[in-house]
């Protein structure tokens, strides 16, 4: 009789260690489904590979139910307070870019008029070197009148190529502004909230009501500041392609520059 109980309990033993791995396991992702859903993938493997280091006893459990299910409640909060970490440093990144806007915009103009500065000059001069050639025609001298007109006429291809290239820049300086502008105001908003969202990421205590009513004021402006953004996002023009015959037109408007002179000398 007492060897049959003792095969009896020996049995019952070995049935219940072949289930506290399960069992340990199971208390791990049980604790896991209450953290957020980019800490839980992490938090089973981290877990179960300690389990798997432990023997294959009630050490098991004692393990998962101290330092995974009575921890719950501090390794939630370590666990949201990761995530809210990670959301703040994103959100200054966003800061970042933001306040980058109008130095980006400056910078753009001084590289816009090193590349283009020259050409733009070429408009200017072809106006006035237009209006000097007018005021140096005599009457009935209708040889010299053709031959402002021809230079007129040969510089307009260029004043116009040169002219939409301009006013397509200026016109993406102002769907940037424009764009900057209308985000400003939930951008101004949004910045403190998070500079308090970060102070309070440092403060030991527990996370409160008093908390969720922040996140929730941080994700009303966030969402806020993400439709204005996607409603006004700039579609930036690309610079007109450069004529196929450019080089023969300045060549012309040389040509026709002399021409011009040479019929008023």
């Amino acid at each position: 009789m007492e060897i049959l109980i003792s095969v009896v309990i020996g049995l019952a033993l070995m049935e219940l260690y072949a289930w506290l791995d399960p069992l340990a396991k199971w208390i791990v992702k049980l604790v896991a489904r209450s953290l957020p859903d980019g800490a839980q993938a992490d938090f089973i493997e981290q877990f179960t590979a300690d389990l798997d280091a432990l023997p294959n006893s009630l050490a098991k459990l004692f393990y998962a139910v101290r330092d995974c299910a009575l921890s719950r409640k501090s390794i939630q909060e370590a666990a949201y307070r990761n995530v809210l970490s990670e959301v703040t440093d994103q959100y200054e990144s966003l800061f970042e870019k933001i306040a980058r806007i109008e130095p980006a915009i400056d910078e753009s103009r001084v590289s816009f008029d090193r590349g283009w500065g020259t050409a733009l000059k070429f408009v200017e001069i072809v106006a006035d070197s237009s209006r000097t050639l007018k005021t140096r025609l005599k009457p009935n001298d209708p040889a010299a009148q053709l031959a402002v007109e021809n230079f007129d006429k040969v510089c307009a291809p260029l004043v116009e190529y040169f002219s939409l290239i301009e006013a397509t820049f200026e016109r993406n300086v102002a769907a940037i502004r424009a764009h900057a502008e209308l985000i400003a105001q939930p951008y101004s908003t949004l910045r403190p909230l998070i500079s308090r969202l970060r102070e309070r990421l440092y403060d030991p205590r527990p996370l409160e009501d008093e908390d969720e009513r922040l996140f929730s004021e941080v994700a009303r402006v966030t969402t806020e500041l993400a439709e204005r953004s996607k409603l006004t996002l700039p579609k930036l023009e690309s610079f007109p392609p450069r004529p196929d015959e450019f080089t023969d037109q300045l060549k012309a408007v040389g040509r026709a520059s002399d021409e011009a002179l040479r019929a008023l000398s």
